[in-house]
Order: C-alpha cells, then sequence, then structure tokens
C-alpha cells in the first residue's frame, strides 16, 4: 500500500517551562500509517535549522519515507502554545518552511501507484496551495483523503473548494460544519447543539450533489463517535461508541482515526469495520501522551488483518 501526504510539519513550543514537540495532522496522519504497514512519503519542507533536522530525524523515526521533504531558507514551522492546559491558545507562526512547498523534482513519473492525503492548513500560502493544486490536477491518484481542520486566519472558500473538488473521502468535525454555509458551500446550516443523522444527511447529500467525485463523507462526534456518508448506498454508517476510561491528551486523536480509516478503506475493508477500527484506535491515543504512540500488540490486531 502506496500513500503520499502532503501539508505541514510544525513544533508546538510553549510560552513556558517545557520541551517542543513536534507535529502537524500531516506528518501525524503519516505516522500512524506507517505503524499499521503503509508505506507512506510525506512532502513537506523544513527550515534550515535544528529544528528542521530533529524533525527530518522523527519523521524517519516514525518510519515516514523523507525523500520528499525539502529544506528552504525559511523557519521550520512552529506554534506557539500559551495559557493553561484546560484552555491553551495557538499562535501559528506565519512564513514558515512548510508555506513554501514545491514540487520535488524527484517525484515519480507515474503516481497512479499511490493513493494520496492533504488538509487545509498548509493551503494558508499561495505558494504551497499552488504546488498542492498541481499534484492534484496533474496526477491520477487511487483515491485521495482530505482532512478539512479549520483553523483561525488558516482558511478560506478557495481552500474548501479545492478540497471539495478533489477529495474522495472528506473528514470533517462536527463543529467545523460551520463554516460551510459561512462561506456559500451549502445552503443550509447544521446545529452541533441539536442536530440528528437527517441533517447532517441533508449536509452530505448536498455536497454530494455538487462535488461529484466525493464518495464518503466522515463527521467526527467526539465522545458521540463518528458517522459516515456512503454516497454509493445513500446512507448514514455509525460508528461503535468510544469506549475510554480516561483521557490524556486529544492531540493526533482525529490523525489517528483518519489514518486507521484509509489505511482499512485502501484494504478493502467494509466500511462499518473501517469506521469501527478508527474509531477503536483514536479512543487508545487519547488515553496517551503525544500524537503519536506505540500501540499494544492486542490493539493492533483488532485493527489490521
Amino acid at each position: 500500500m502506496k500513500i503520499m501526504t502532503f501539508g505541514e510539519i510544525v513544533w508546538d513550543v510553549p510560552a513556558r517551562e517545557g520541551d517542543a514537540t513536534l507535529g502537524g495532522a500531516p506528518l501525524n496522519f503519516s505516522a500512524h500509517l506507517a505503524k499499521l504497514g503503509a508505506a507512506v512519503h510525506l512532502i513537506s519542507a523544513v527550515g534550515e535549522d535544528e529544528l528542521g533536522e530533529k524533525a527530518l530525524q522523527a519523521a524517519k523515526n516514525h518510519g515516514i519515507g523523507c525523500d520528499f521533504i525539502r529544506e528552504n531558507g525559511f523557519p521550520t514551522g512552529v506554534v506557539e502554545v500559551s495559557g493553561d492546559e484546560g484552555n491553551p491558545q495557538y499562535y501559528i507562526v506565519p512564513n514558515a518552511a512548510y508555506d513554501y512547498i514545491e514540487v520535488p523534482d524527484n517525484l515519480p513519473q507515474d503516481l497512479s501507484e499511490y493513493s494520496f492525503y492533504f488538509g487545509t492548513l498548509a493551503q494558508r500560502s499561495s505558494v504551497s496551495r499552488n504546488t498542492l493544486s498541481s499534484l492534484l490536477s496533474s496526477n491520477s491518484f487511487k483515491k485521495i483523503f482530505c482532512d478539512i481542520n479549520i483553523r483561525k486566519n488558516s482558511y478560506d472558500e478557495g481552500s474548501l473548494k479545492l478540497c471539495l473538488q478533489h477529495a474522495n473521502i472528506l473528514k470533517i468535525s462536527r463543529a467545523e460544519i460551520g463554516v460551510f454555509p459561512d462561506l456559500k458551500l451549502t445552503a443550509s446550516a447544521v446545529d452541533k447543539r441539536s442536530a440528528n443523522e437527517n441533517d447532517y444527511m441533508d449536509f452530505c447529500q448536498e455536497i454530494c450533489s455538487k462535488y461529484h467525485g466525493v464518495e464518503i463523507i466522515i463527521i467526527t462526534l467526539d465522545k458521540d463517535g463518528s458517522m459516515l456518508y456512503d454516497r454509493k448506498q445513500g446512507a448514514m454508517i455509525e460508528s461503535e461508541k468510544p469506549q475510554v476510561d480516561s483521557i490524556v491528551d486529544t492531540v493526533g486523536a482525529g490523525d489517528s482515526f483518519g489514518a486507521c480509516f484509509f489505511y482499512n478503506y485502501l484494504g478493502g475493508k467494509p466500511l462499518k469495520k473501517c469506521i469501527d477500527r478508527a474509531t477503536l484506535l483514536s479512543s487508545y491515543v487519547i488515553t496517551q501522551r503525544g500524537a503519536v504512540c506505540d500501540y499494544p500488540d492486542e490493539l493492533k490486531e483488532k485493527i489490521v488483518d
């Protein structure tokens, strides 16, 4: 199974004392894919600095192919974290290396053996967005997975349209659905406080009626699990409810969910099994510290075969 991923590599740097932690949704997603057994290659950029060197080494340690990660003259991406643990505040520093991702000159000419993943944050700059658009428009990937991650001042109508125009599988949280009517991408809003399955069905059907490449829409519902709209069947599928004793760290949970779903989907598993396995992995990840953790053997046996 060959997968290419695209987007940011960032370090979360606390304002007070504490170690910086490596992240970025594409890197987390890639690391979980590698743990599951996929051959994954990340297209990104880091700076010619200490954080860049550490990021490259950590990515390699996670089993991620780094042949398409370039060093450039901009600093490695940083997110400044302030506030307390219960109410963190994030400032995504602009003009980072990942804002200037270019098409790698060593990409294979034929990418039809690869599936593809991308998100929204790296699209905040015209350079990286144009690179992404070029990759999506000029190559025939097997399947394309897009994880919409809404971050303040880092998305617009154009970036979301790029997602909708190219994704076969679209992942979005119920909190993020609200940006669609705001940007005139859907006609009606979904009230996350009282929405039911029919509301989500209407939203998904409206998206699929406008964007014919979208085959599956996954809506994550936090503690309530997730649901999936299958365009082919015209039906919603609900996941099993998450079973979590105590939450330690929610960072990276959505990335692990997406990676596990995509891995099992590409492996030909039924959609219900894909979404349940994704829920099982993400429910474990939030009980561990860090976005990427080791999997116990008994867990891996339940999510991979």
